[in-house]
């Protein structure tokens, strides 16, 4: 999983056994890489700001979004679904 921001963006991103791999801003301008499997939750503040990219193709986070903060799970194959919450 790819994440570039175009914008500030807080994120939180969360491993398989719910340790937080990251949390806090992540400035304009910064691109973040994931390996498959690692991540098992994403959520993204200024979510409009941020481009996702998981198996070499862009994920339309419109289905994820909420007040323009965007939640979503990512299964160990890489695929974006959406939260349980």
């Amino acid at each position: 999983v790819v994440m570039r921001f175009r914008g500030d963006s807080w994120v939180d991103i969360v491993d398989r056994k719910g340790a937080h791999i990251e949390r806090g801003l992540v400035p304009a301008g910064t691109e973040r890489r994931y390996a498959g499997g690692s991540v098992a939750e994403v959520t993204l503040g200024n979510s409009s700001a941020v481009d996702v990219v998981s198996g070499g193709v862009a994920v339309d986070l419109s289905p994820f979004r909420e007040a323009n903060v965007a939640h979503f799970t990512v299964s160990s194959e890489g695929r974006i679904g959406a939260s349980s919450d």
